[in-house]
């Protein structure tokens, strides 16, 4: 992971850090997540056709199949990351969902796209998943829900999710013929959008209901998190074309840290000393990986 990928990886997993904290107070998560990723892609409609007319990218038939693959797992990833909630805190889901997508990523980049790690990098991966498994450990601890087993279930696939849409996003970033970072971003919104309605509509709920009432309720944070949701993943998708699905993977473990601070110093939440050591290891797992790329 070089200095240029580590300064991306931090910067989205700060601003989706601040996105997941203004979700977490909405009262419909699915509602939610559909309204603003409308909002998002209203918002890029304008920068989507500006790009088309003066500066348009190529499409391959590979390209437009991995945009639409990548979006049927990103729809997933919100749907089970938020029924993941449900059952148990986000202290438990958050820490687990990312922390096994480097796992996940590894594995299908490596036999897809032959991303295997050096064993340093392996090794340090493996510090930062330590890292993860600590951090869960203490949040597991505070949990006396007795809902863990589904919750850490769909937290688990939560991460299968995630790394799917990298390593789907890495082998079309990695074409010589590559599609625009804008155009590509647009276009998997469309699909997003397109199978969370589905998804929604499956389940017998009013799609129209659920995305008024949480606009009804709260329009500025469903404004401020629509523009935040494409912003992060922009920065990721820039990662992508510099960075292995599984550095990118797991250098977005660094939300996890930010979180843990944001929950201590902002929300006055009581942090046991095993996270923080976990916590450590995060950030030196991370660090090594930059190290090593940098040598």
């Amino acid at each position: 992971m070089t200095p240029m990928v580590f300064a991306l990886v931090f910067a989205s997993a700060a601003i989706h850090v601040g996105w997941n904290a203004l979700g977490k107070r909405s009262e419909d998560k699915v509602g939610f997540a559909l309204a603003t990723l409308l909002v998002s892609t209203t918002l890029l409609i304008p920068l989507y056709l500006a790009r088309r007319l003066l500066a348009p990218g190529p499409w391959t038939g590979t390209s437009l199949v991995c945009v639409a693959v990548s979006g049927l797992f990103e729809a997933l990833y919100f749907t089970l990351l938020f029924s993941a909630y449900h059952h148990v805190d986000l202290s438990v889901a958050y820490p687990l969902s990312r922390g096994v997508a480097p796992v996940f990523a590894l594995v299908a980049g490596g036999l897809l796209m032959g991303d295997w790690l050096t064993l340093p990098e392996g090794t340090s991966v493996a510090v930062v998943l330590a890292g993860v498994a600590a951090v869960s450990c203490s949040a597991f601890h505070r949990d006396a829900s007795g809902k863990t087993g589904l919750g850490v279930l769909f937290a688990v696939a939560t991460g299968a999710m995630i790394a799917g849409y990298h390593v789907v996003d890495r082998q079309a970033m990695r074409q010589t013929a590559k599609p625009d970072f804008y155009e590509f971003l647009f276009v998997k919104h469309l699909w997003i959008v397109l199978f969370l309605v589905l998804l929604v509509f499956l389940r017998g709920n009013g799609v129209r209901r659920r995305v008024l009432g949480e606009w009804r309720r709260s329009p500025g944070t469903v404004v401020a998190v629509g523009v935040m949701t494409p912003l992060a993943y922009f920065l990721i998708l820039v990662a992508l074309t510099r960075g292995t699905a599984a550095h990118v993977s797991a250098g977005r473990n660094l939300g996890i840290v930010l979180s843990t601070l944001v929950g201590k110093l902002a929300l006055g939440e009581r942090v046991r000393p095993s996270r923080w050591l976990g916590v450590a290891a995060i950030i030196l797992g991370i660090l090594a990986l930059v190290v090593l790329s940098a040598r």
